[in-house]
C-alpha cells in the first residue's frame, strides 16, 4: 500500500503541473484574446458607440426590458462623463474648393466643357477674353448635308427648289406645297433667297431641308425692307401649320429670321441666325418647340443715324423669343451678342415692358401668371454669353469708337455708338405704358439679360455657360421648379468695359429669381466674377404660404463683386448667394451643403428675413467683409441648424445672427482667423456673432473658435447655451453684453457690459 502511495505521488505532481500550464494559457488567451475589462488591465475592447440625442451611448441606456444596474453584477467601466474635445469639421475636396469646369467636378458629368477658368489673380480685362472661359462642349458649327442629298428630289413628296432647280424659289415651292396635297418636304440648294415667305393652314408635317448652313456659302434666306411695318415680318413665316422641322439654314434680314405661330410642334436643328433687324427666330402661341445645334447672334439691333449726330442703337429685341409657347427646348447652341438680350421665354407677352422698342425686362417680385407644370424650359450645353446692346454694339462696330456727338440723356457711348441705358426707372403713365422717371423713382427696367424665363412650371438649365451678358445672367420670375445644375456662370452683372464709376450703378445679380413658388436645386455650378451677387432669389409670401425648398450643393463660388473697387464692395451687396423673404413669412426651407465660398465681395451666404434648414460641411473663406450672414428671421417656429462648416479668414463676423426670434444651432464648426477693419481690439472681429435674438433657443456644441482677432463668440441682448465650444487665441474668448450665457462654456464669459463694444449691424 505504501508502494502505492509513493507511486502516485509523481503522477499528482505531474497533473498539477499540467493544470497550471493550462491555467496559464488560459489567462494569456483572457488577456490577448477574450479582452478583459478588469482595472489595471492595459487594453479595451473597442466598441462602436452610437450616441442618442442626450449624448449618451445606446449601450449605456436601459431598454425597456434591461436589467437595472441595481439587479446584476456590473464590470468596472471607465469614466465617459467629461465630453471630449471639439474635432475640426472635414475639408472639401479640391474638386470644390478650386476652379474647375464642371465637367471636372463630377464622377458622371451630364455634359462636358473645353477651356478653363479665368485665375482671379488676373486683371479684370482679362476675364473678359473667351480665351477664360469654359466652354460646353459640341457647340455647332457649319455643316453640309450628304452627297447624295438630290438622290430624294424623284421621291412624289419631295420637291427640291434652287437654282438649278425647275423650282427657283421658296416662293414658287409655296404655290406647289398648295395644289399638292403629297408634297411635306423642300430640300434647298445652296445659294441666297431674298424673300419672305409665309406657309399658312398648312395641316400636314412639313421639313424645310438645306444643303448647307454655312452663313457665307449656305442656303441664305434674307429677308427684304417690308413694304410697311410689320411686327411679324420675316424671312420665312409659319402660321397655323402642324408640325415643323427646319434643318441646315441661314436666316438673315429686316426683320425676324423665322415667325412661327399656332404650331403643335417646331423642330429647328443646325440653324443659323444672324443679323436680323428683329429676332433670330420668333415663337408664338405653340405647344412645343425644340431646338439644337443652332447659331443665334447678333440679332435685335437696329442703328438709327441722323444727319452729323452720333448713331444711336434702337428698336432692340431677344435672339429667341417665346410667347405663349409651352414646351421650349434649346440644347447645344451658341446664343451670343443679341441686343436685347439672349432668350426671351413668356407665357404671355405683356410681362415686360416696350419702351421705344428697347423690350426691357421690368423688375418685379410677383408676376400675374397661372403657373403649371404644362409650361417648361430646359437649356442643355448652350453658349449664352455676350448679349444686351453694348455687347451687341462691340460686335458689330469699332470696338473702340468715339461718339462724334454728345450721346442724348438715358444714354451712352460704347463703341462709337450711342446706347440706352441698361437700368432705367420707369413709370406707368394715364395710357397704362410707361415713361422713363425723372425723379429716380419708380419701377427699375434691365437691358442685357441673358435669358429671361418667365411664368414656367419647370425651369431646367444644365451644362450650359452664362458669360459676359451686360447686365445679368439669368431671370427667372414666377417659377414653380427650378433645376440649375453644372453651369458655369461668370463675369456677368454689368456692360463688359464700363468704367469704375459704372460698374456701381449698373451691377445686378448673374441669377435673379423673383417669385420662385415651389422649389430651386442649384448643384455643381461654377459661379465666379461676376460684378454682383452670383445668386439673388426673392421669396415675399406671408406666414401662411409655402417656403421655398432651396438645395444648393457641391459649387464653387468665388469673387463675386470682386471688379468693384474697395469703396464700391463696402457700399454695394455682393454676396456669393443672397436670399431675400418676409421677415416673418414663409421664406426658405435652407438644403445648403459641401459648397465653397471663397473671396465674394460682401459675403459668402446672405439671408435677409424668414428661413429655415441645415447650413452643412461647407467652406466660407477669405471674404473681404462678412462670410455668413443671417438678417431680420422672425418666424416663431423656424429653426436653421449650421453644422460642420469651416469659416476662416474673413472681416468683421465668421457668422453673424442679428434680429431673429427663430431658434438658432451651431454644431462642430471651425471659426477662425476673422479680422478687425479697424487697429482697436475693441472693434468688430468675432468668430460667432449673436445679437437680438429674443424668442428662439441658441445652442453652440463643440465648435472651434479660434484667432478671431476680437472674440470667439460675442453675445448682445440674446441668451445662448454654449457647452463643450474650444476657444484659444481670441482677445476675448467670449464677450456678453445685455445677454445671457450658460452652458459649460459660462465661464469663458471674459467681458461684459459695463463698457459695451461696438457691435454694428452691417458695419
Amino acid at each position: 500500500m505504501n508502494q502505492q502511495i509513493k507511486r502516485s505521488q509523481p503522477e499528482s505532481k505531474l497533473e498539477n503541473v499540467i493544470v497550471l500550464l493550462m491555467n496559464a494559457l488560459l489567462l494569456v488567451c483572457c488577456l490577448l484574446v477574450a479582452g478583459c475589462t478588469s482595472k489595471g488591465f492595459p487594453y479595451e475592447r473597442p466598441t462602436q458607440e452610437v450616441l442618442t440625442d442626450g449624448g449618451q451611448s445606446k449601450e449605456d441606456v436601459p431598454t425597456e426590458n434591461s436589467e437595472t444596474p441595481e439587479s446584476t453584477i456590473q464590470p468596472e467601466q471607465p469614466d465617459n462623463t467629461s465630453p471630449k474635445p471639439p474635432v475640426p469639421p472635414t475639408a472639401l475636396p479640391n474638386l470644390v474648393r478650386q476652379r474647375f469646369c464642371p465637367s471636372e467636378a463630377r464622377t458622371t458629368p451630364f455634359s462636358s466643357f473645353t477651356g478653363k477658368p479665368c485665375d482671379p489673380a488676373q486683371p479684370r480685362d482679362k476675364c473678359l477674353e473667351d480665351t477664360q472661359r469654359c466652354l460646353p462642349a459640341g457647340l455647332p458649327k457649319a455643316e453640309d448635308a450628304a452627297s447624295d442629298f438630290f438622290d430624294r428630289c424623284k421621291d412624289t413628296n419631295v420637291l427640291c427648289v434652287g437654282p438649278t432647280q425647275t423650282t427657283k424659289t421658296l416662293t414658287d415651292a409655296l404655290k406647289q406645297l398648295q395644289t399638292n396635297s403629297k408634297l411635306d418636304t423642300l430640300l434647298i440648294e445652296s445659294g441666297l433667297y431674298q424673300e419672305s415667305v409665309t406657309f399658312k393652314d398648312i395641316k400636314r408635317p412639313l421639313i424645310l431641308e438645306g444643303q448647307s448652313n454655312d452663313p457665307q456659302k449656305g442656303v441664305r434666306i434674307e429677308a427684304p425692307v417690308p413694304a410697311q411695318a410689320d411686327a411679324t415680318h420675316a424671312a420665312l413665316r409659319f402660321v397655323n401649320t402642324d408640325t415643323i422641322t427646319l434643318t441646315r439654314l441661314v436666316f438673315s434680314g429686316e426683320g425676324h429670321g423665322v415667325y412661327i405661330e399656332g404650331a403643335t410642334k417646331a423642330t429647328l436643328t443646325h440653324t443659323t441666325h444672324t443679323n436680323n433687324r428683329q429676332t433670330g427666330a420668333f415663337f408664338v402661341n405653340n405647344k412645343e418647340v425644340d431646338i439644337s445645334q443652332c447659331n443665334v447672334t447678333q440679332n435685335g439691333g437696329n442703328l438709327v443715324t441722323a444727319k452729323d449726330t452720333s448713331p444711336q442703337l434702337a428698336q432692340l429685341h431677344f435672339g429667341l423669343q417665346f410667347d405663349r409657347t409651352t414646351a421650349v427646348q434649346i440644347a447645344s447652341c451658341t446664343i451670343e451678342y443679341n441686343g436685347a438680350g439672349g432668350v426671351w421665354v413668356a407665357p404671355k407677352d405683356q410681362i415686360a415692358v416696350t419702351v421705344t422698342n428697347e423690350h426691357r425686362i421690368l423688375s418685379d417680385d410677383q408676376i400675374a401668371v397661372t403657373v403649371t407644370n404644362e409650361h417648361r424650359v430646359t437649356m442643355d450645353k448652350v453658349s449664352l454669353a455676350h448679349n444686351g446692346p453694348a455687347s451687341y454694339a462691340r460686335a458689330t462696330n469699332q470696338p473702340s469708337g468715339t461718339c462724334k456727338t454728345p450721346c442724348p440723356a438715358q444714354s451712352f457711348c460704347e463703341a462709337g455708338v450711342c446706347i440706352p441705358q441698361l437700368v432705367q426707372r420707369l413709370k406707368k403713365n394715364q395710357q397704362g405704358t410707361f415713361d422713363i422717371s425723372t425723379d429716380g423713382n419708380g419701377r427699375e427696367s434691365l437691358l442685357g439679360v441673358g435669358a429671361v424665363l418667365m411664368g414656367q412650371g419647370t425651369i431646367t438649365l444644365r451644362g450650359n455657360s452664362v458669360f459676359h451678358n451686360d447686365i445679368s445672367g439669368l431671370l427667372f420670375v414666377s417659377a414653380g421648379e427650378v433645376v440649375i445644375q453644372e453651369n458655369v456662370f461668370a463675369r456677368n452683372g454689368a456692360r463688359a468695359y464700363a468704367k469704375d464709376s459704372d460698374l456701381l450703378r449698373e451691377a445686378h445679380p448673374a441669377i435673379i429669381g423673383w417669385g420662385i413658388q415651389k422649389s430651386a436645386s442649384m448643384t455643381y455650378n461654377l459661379m465666379i466674377d461676376n460684378v454682383a451677387h452670383a445668386v439673388k432669389l426673392k421669396h415675399m409670401a406671408d406666414s401662411k404660404g409655402t417656403p421655398v425648398s432651396l438645395l444648393l450643393q457641391r459649387n464653387h463660388i468665388s469673387h463675386n463683386g470682386h471688379h468693384l473697387q474697395s469703396t464700391q464692395q463696402a457700399s454695394f451687396a455682393s454676396a456669393g448667394v443672397a436670399l431675400q423673404s418676409a421677415i416673418d413669412g414663409a421664406g426658405f426651407t435652407l438644403d445648403i451643403k459641401e459648397n465653397a465660398f471663397f473671396a465674394n465681395a460682401q459675403a459668402g451666404l446672405f439671408t435677409s428675413g424668414a428661413c429655415k434648414g441645415s447650413i452643412l460641411t461647407n467652406l466660407f473663406e477669405g471674404h473681404p467683409q462678412r462670410s455668413l450672414v443671417h438678417h431680420d428671421n422672425n418666424n416663431d417656429a423656424y429653426k436653421v441648424a449650421i453644422t460642420k462648416n469651416i469659416i476662416r479668414t474673413g472681416m468683421f463676423f465668421g457668422v453673424q445672427v442679428h434680429t431673429s426670434t427663430a431658434s438658432w444651432i451651431f454644431d462642430n464648426n471651425l471659426v477662425e482667423q476673422i479680422k478687425r477693419a479697424a487697429v482697436s481690439k475693441d472693434d468688430e472681429g468675432d468668430g460667432i456673432n449673436i445679437s437680438s435674438v429674443t424668442k428662439g433657443t441658441v445652442l453652440l456644441e463643440n465648435n472651434i473658435l479660434r484667432k478671431n482677432q476680437r472674440s470667439g463668440l460675442f453675445v448682445e441682448k440674446s441668451s445662448v447655451t454654449a457647452n463643450n465650444n474650444l476657444f484659444s487665441d481670441n482677445p476675448y474668448p467670449i464677450v456678453s453684453q445685455f445677454a445671457q450665457v450658460e452652458g459649460t462654456n459660462k465661464d469663458t464669459v471674459t467681458k461684459t457690459d459695463a463698457t459695451p463694444l461696438p457691435n454694428t449691424k452691417s458695419p
